[in-house]
C-alpha cells in the first residue's frame, strides 16, 4: 500500500509546465491515514527572503510541519512563519534549529538536546507522530548515545 502512493505520487502528472500543482491557493494539510507531509531544509543562515521561501513551499505542498537547520539565530524574534507555531528551537550564531507546527495541528514538545551539545536535535510530538529534527556540525562525531532514544 505504501508502495502504490510512493508510485502515485512519483508518477509524471499531466499539466502546463510553469503552473502551481494547487491553482495558486494554499493546501491546509491534515494528519489522517495517509500520512504527514513534513518539509525539511539546511538554510544556511536564516533571513526573510529564505523565510518567504520556506512558506510558499510549505503551503504549496501542505506541510504540517517544517523542520530547519543551520539558523544561525540567537533568539526567537526571528522565527516566525505565517500560519505556523514555533514548537522548539535551539539557538546558535553558527548552527540552531527550529521546528514549526501548522496552526491548526496538535502538538507537543517531547524533549531536546541538552545545552552545550555538539548535535542539536529537538523531538516534537504532531498528534500521534513522533518528529526529531537533528544538526550534526561538521566535526562533530555522531553516535547512538548522542541522539535521543
Amino acid at each position: 500500500m505504501v508502495q502504490d502512493q510512493l508510485a502515485k505520487r512519483m508518477s509524471p502528472t499531466k499539466r502546463r509546465a510553469g503552473r502551481p500543482r494547487n491553482g495558486g491557493r494554499a493546501v491546509i494539510p491534515t494528519v489522517d491515514n495517509r500520512g504527514l507531509a513534513v518539509l525539511q531544509l539546511n538554510v544556511e543562515g536564516l533571513t526573510t527572503a529564505k523565510l518567504e521561501v520556506v512558506r510558499h513551499l510549505a503551503d504549496s505542498n501542505g506541510a504540517a510541519a517544517v523542520l530547519l537547520q543551520e539558523t544561525h539565530c540567537t533568539s526567537d524574534n526571528f522565527l516566525k512563519i505565517p500560519g505556523f507555531h514555533l514548537a522548539g528551537s535551539i539557538h546558535s550564531k553558527q548552527h540552531g534549529v527550529a521546528t514549526f507546527v501548522r496552526t491548526e495541528i496538535s502538538w507537543s514538545t517531547s524533549s531536546q538536546s541538552p545545552p552545550g551539545s555538539k548535535i542539536e536535535w529537538l523531538v516534537t510530538k504532531i498528534q500521534e507522530t513522533s518528529v526529531i529534527n537533528v544538526y550534526k556540525p561538521p566535526p562533530s562525531e555522531l553516535s547512538a548515545t548522542s541522539l535521543p532514544s
